[in-house]
C-alpha cells in the first residue's frame, strides 16, 4: 500500500471549524481535465521539514509471507483494495496516474475518496524491501487547515524463511499553532487506531494471496 494519505473531513467536522483550509492547487472547477491533470503533474510537492518539526508515529507488525513476496504484493495491489475506512477516515475509491507509472523517485498520481474529496501522492523513495516513502499533499478536505502534508515510510525485513517483519512510519507536517495542537491527539487516537487496522487488512490480504499462490 502506498499509502497512504491523511484524510480527516469527518472528524475535522466537529472539531474545529474557524479557519479555512487553503484553495488545494488545480482544483478548480473551471478547468478542464487536461488542464487539473497538468497544473497538479507540474506543481512542487512541498520540502520536508526537518524531523523535529513534525509529529510521527510507527507501527511494526508481522505477516506471514517472505519478504520477497511481500515486497511485490506491496507493490502491485491498488491501493483501495488494501485498505478500509473508519468512521473518520474515509475509503479510497480510485487512483489516478499522472505520471506513467506508480514506480520510482518521482512518480506521482491523485488520490480519490468516497466523500468526493482528494489528494496527490508522490514516491520519495523506492527501495523495497528496504524502503518506500512516500509524501501525500494538495489536500481538498477540510484537513488542509491543520495540516500541511503527511510523509509515510514502509520498511521489510524476513524473520524467517517465511515471514516479513513490516515497519510503518507516519509523520505530519502541522499547520500552525491549532494544527500542532489538533495533529498530536490525532496522531495518537484516531490515526493509530486506523494504522493498525490498515495493517491488520494488509496482513490478511497478503497471506491469502501468498496462500493462493503456494497452493497445490
Amino acid at each position: 500500500m502506498r499509502l497512504f494519505i491523511l484524510v480527516l473531513s469527518g472528524f475535522l467536522a466537529t472539531t474545529l471549524t474557524a479557519c479555512s483550509p487553503p484553495t488545494a492547487i488545480g482544483v478548480d472547477p473551471a478547468l478542464s481535465p487536461q488542464e487539473r491533470d497538468r497544473i497538479q503533474t507540474d506543481a512542487p510537492r512541498p520540502e520536508i521539514a526537518p524531523a523535529e518539526q513534525l509529529r510521527s508515529t510507527t507501527l511494526s507488525f508481522t505477516v506471514n509471507v517472505p519478504v520477497a513476496f511481500m515486497a511485490d504484493w506491496f507493490g502491485s495491489v491498488p491501493l483501495q483494495d488494501m485498505i478500509e475506512a473508519t468512521d473518520a477516515i474515509p475509503q479510497v475509491v480510485q487512483t489516478q496516474l499522472l505520471t506513467e507509472a506508480w514506480a520510482g523517485a518521482g512518480a506521482r498520481r491523485r488520490i480519490l475518496l468516497e466523500n468526493g474529496d482528494t489528494a496527490l501522492e508522490d514516491i520519495l523513495v523506492d527501495d523495497l524491501p528496504r524502503s518506500f516513502r512516500y509524501i501525500a499533499w494538495n489536500y481538498t478536505t477540510d484537513a488542509a487547515q491543520f495540516v500541511e502534508y503527511g510523509v509515510g515510510e514502509f520498511s521489510m525485513a524476513p524473520t524467517g524463511d517465511t515471514r516479513t517483519r513490516v515497519t510503518w512510519t507516519y509523520a505530519f507536517k502541522p499547520r500552525g499553532l491549532l494544527g500542532r495542537v489538533f495533529i498530536g491527539r490525532f496522531v495518537e487516537t484516531t490515526w493509530s487506531d486506523w494504522m493498525q487496522g490498515a495493517a491488520q487488512a494488509m496482513s490478511e490480504h497478503a497471506e491469502a494471496a501468498y496462500a493462493e499462490q503456494v497452493a497445490p
